[in-house]
C-alpha cells in the first residue's frame, strides 16, 4: 500500500536532519584527517627526496655544491609545506567548503562555514570533489618534486615530460607498474627513440636490437594508499571515513526511494482528483 504523500513527507525532514548530522561527521572527520595526512605527508615526502638522493643517485647529488645542495633542500621543504594550502585553495575553487579551523590564516576570502547538506546527493558530490582535490593536489605535488630533481640534475632530464606522465597515469589504472621498495617512488624501464649517447654514463641507458633506447626512470609518486599505509592514526581516520561513506549510501538509497514513493502518491492523488469528475461527465 502507498504511503500518504504526509507521511512520506516526515520521513524526508527526518532524512534531511540525519544528513545534516552526518555532513557534520563527515566534515569534522575529514578536518582531522587533511591535518594529519599534511604532517605525515611532509615527512614521507622529504623522505622519498632524500633517498633519492642518498640511495638511487648518489653521485648526482654529490656533484651539487654546497650552496646548489642548500638550494634545492630548501625547495623541497618549501614544497612539502605547501599540500594544505593547495588543498583549501582547489576545494574553496570547487565550492568544497570547511570551516575557518582548515583554512590558512593567509586565505581570508575562505572564512566561511562549512555547509550542511540536508540532501545526500549533495553530500556525495562534495565527498566526491573532496576525494578528487586530494588526488589531484598529490599528483602537483609529486609533478613539482619530480621537477626539481631534474632542474638539479639529480634526475635525468632527457626524456620527453609525457613519458612520466603517461607511466603514472598507467600505475593508476591499475596497469603492471614496478615500484621501487622505497614508498612514494616509481622505477620504470621506459623505451624512446633516443640513441644512448643522450646519457653517457654507464648503466644508465642501453640500445635495444632496433637502435632504440632503453632507459631508467626514476620519479617521485605520492600516493595516499601509502601514506596512510605508514601512518597507523591516519589509517584509522580513513576507516571511520569508509563508515561514514557507508552509513551516507544508505541515506542516499533510502532518499531515492522516499522521492520516488512521494512521485507515486502525488500520481495516485491527481489520478483521483481527475478521476470523479471524468466518471462524472460520462
Amino acid at each position: 500500500m502507498t504511503q500518504s504523500l504526509a507521511s512520506i513527507r516526515e520521513k524526508l525532514i527526518q532524512l534531511e536532519a540525519q544528513t545534516q548530522e552526518l555532513s557534520e561527521n563527515f566534515v569534522q572527520t575529514y578536518q582531522q584527517y587533511i591535518q594529519q595526512l599534511d604532517q605525515v605527508l611532509q615527512q614521507q615526502l622529504i623522505l622519498a627526496i632524500h633517498q633519492v638522493c642518498t640511495h638511487l643517485y648518489p653521485d648526482e647529488f654529490l656533484q651539487l655544491n654546497f650552496s646548489d645542495r642548500q638550494q634545492f633542500q630548501s625547495q623541497v621543504h618549501q614544497l612539502s609545506g605547501q599540500f594544505q594550502t593547495k588543498l583549501t585553495s582547489l576545494l574553496h575553487h570547487q565550492g568544497v567548503q570547511f570551516p575557518p579551523a582548515l583554512v590558512p590564516p593567509t586565505d581570508t576570502s575562505a572564512l566561511t562555514p562549512a555547509k550542511r547538506f540536508s540532501h545526500p546527493e549533495e553530500l556525495v558530490q562534495w565527498c566526491r570533489r573532496l576525494e578528487q582535490g586530494l588526488q589531484l593536489v598529490l599528483e602537483e605535488l609529486s609533478h613539482t618534486a619530480n621537477q626539481h630533481l631534474q632542474a638539479a640534475q639529480i634526475l635525468p632530464n632527457h626524456l620527453p615530460p609525457q613519458v612520466l606522465e603517461m607511466a603514472l597515469q598507467a600505475q593508476e589504472n591499475g596497469m603492471n607498474i614496478n615500484r621501487s621498495k622505497i614508498p612514494h617512488v616509481l622505477s620504470l624501464l621506459v623505451e624512446t627513440n633516443q640513441r644512448a649517447e643522450a646519457n653517457q654514463e654507464e648503466g644508465a641507458a642501453e640500445e635495444d636490437n632496433d637502435g632504440g633506447q632503453v632507459s631508467k626512470l626514476i620519479a617521485i609518486h605520492l600516493r595516499l594508499t601509502d601514506i596512510e599505509f605508514a601512518d597507523s592514526s591516519l589509517g584509522l581516520l580513513r576507516k571511520q571515513l569508509r563508515q561514514l561513506v557507508e552509513r551516507l549510501k544508505k541515506l542516499h538509497k533510502y532518499h531515492h526511494q522516499l522521492q520516488r514513493e512521494s512521485r507515486i502518491a502525488e500520481a495516485e492523488r491527481a489520478w483521483q482528483s481527475s478521476w470523479s469528475i471524468a466518471a462524472a461527465q460520462d
